[in-house]
Parts: structure tokens; sequence; C-alpha cells
């Protein structure tokens, strides 16, 4: 069922999908064959000819505060969350793209509704002005597109959005890869991040919960 689009993103807490699709969906038993087969088997299909980015460097200073941070979480369970996810809060606020469409919430909420799982956050070496006009090109991303497993999944919006600031991050599939991505255009670095622990008892819970069951903002 399609939903029409919410006035007001940041209040009610989700951004729902626009009625024409632009790309197809993923059909349910594919979820089934990915968790079998491996996402690595998978290539993603291009959403456009992109021609190669020159490299650019972040011009932020390395100490200055970040208003970005990019959250990786660790996989879990079976099929969709056995591929890990992967968030980012921009100045407080959390923009993740899911199944549902883009779910926005305060930092704080989101750690809470994941505290199945895992996570690490990576602060981002952007500017104010890119952490800005990154969250902007999510929310658009989330007014536009409809989510599909393959080829418009979590990474999909941080991705584009970096590449349309000019980073050169490329076409990723897995939160881990788009992590390595980041890596590798300096935006982020291994000795500079948090740690999320996941609460034990709700980890040791949700190892065991079918995927179809397991809440996924």
């Amino acid at each position: 069922m399609q939903r029409g689009r919410q006035s007001d993103p940041l209040i009610t807490g989700k951004v729902a999908q626009a009625t024409t699709p632009t790309r197809d969906i993923v059909p349910a038993n594919d979820f089934a064959k990915l968790s079998q087969t491996g996402a690595a088997n998978v290539m993603p299909q291009p959403r456009a000819t992109r021609a190669p980015l020159p490299r650019k460097m972040p011009t932020a200073p390395i100490d200055a505060p970040r208003m970005a941070e990019l959250l990786v979480f660790q996989p879990i369970s079976n099929g969709r969350s056995s591929f890990g996810h992967v968030a980012i809060d921009i100045d407080g606020t959390i923009y993740s793209w899911t199944p549902g469409g883009l779910f926005v919430t305060t930092k704080d909420d989101y750690l809470k509704k994941n505290a199945f799982r895992d996570g690490t956050g990576y602060p981002l070496r952007l500017t104010d002005q890119e952490a800005k006009k990154l969250k902007q090109h999510i929310l658009n991303f989330g007014q536009k597109e409809h989510y599909n497993f393959v080829t418009a999944n979590c990474t999909d919006p941080i991705e584009e959005g970096l590449e349309a600031l000019g980073y050169q991050v490329g076409l990723t599939i897995l939160p881990a890869q788009l992590k390595a991505a980041i890596m590798q255009s300096h935006l982020a670095s291994i000795d500079r991040s948090n740690d999320y622990p996941a609460d034990p008892a709700q980890k040791s819970s949700a190892a065991t919960m079918p995927w179809s069951l397991l809440s996924m903002p």
C-alpha cells in the first residue's frame, strides 16, 4: 500500500514514499534467496551512468566538532538483519532508510530501538554546510525513492548524498562496504569512533528471532 507524503518529516518521524515508483521492489522470496547465497554474490544494478569523480579530500579540520556521524550496526538474526544496517546522525537527528521508508527520529530514541544489536558510530569529516546539504539530499531521496533490498537499500541515500557533495564513494550494497568506502575517502577513521553496544538481553533474544518479526527502524 502506498502512502501520501508527510508535510513535516521531522515532526511526524516518517517521510512517506512517492506514489510513482522509480525502481522495482525486490520480491519477498528474494530475501530468503539472498540469505542463503549471501549478498556478496548479488551485483547492484547502477541507478544511472555516472562519470568517475575526481578524488576529493575533506576540507573540515581534523579536530573540529563533527555534525554528522555514520552509524553502522552489526548483522544479527536471519534475512534482512543478517547483513547489518547503516543510518546517519546529523545534528542529533537520525535518518534511516528502511523497507518502510525514511525513518526520522532523535538519536536517543533510535539507539533505544536498536538496542538489540551492536553499533559503531563514525563521525564524518564534513563541514557544517556539507552536513546540511547531505541531510537535504537524504530527505529528497526519501520522498522520491522506493526501498529495494539490492538497488535502493539502507546505504544508498548516504552514498548518493556523499557523491553529490563530490566524494568518491562508488556503488555499495552492504553497510560494511559503505564504511570501507568512507574510510578510503578519509571522511572517517577507525581511531575516532563511538561504540553503541547492544543490551545483552535484547541481543540474545533477537539472535533467534525470525527476520520477519524483527523491528528494523
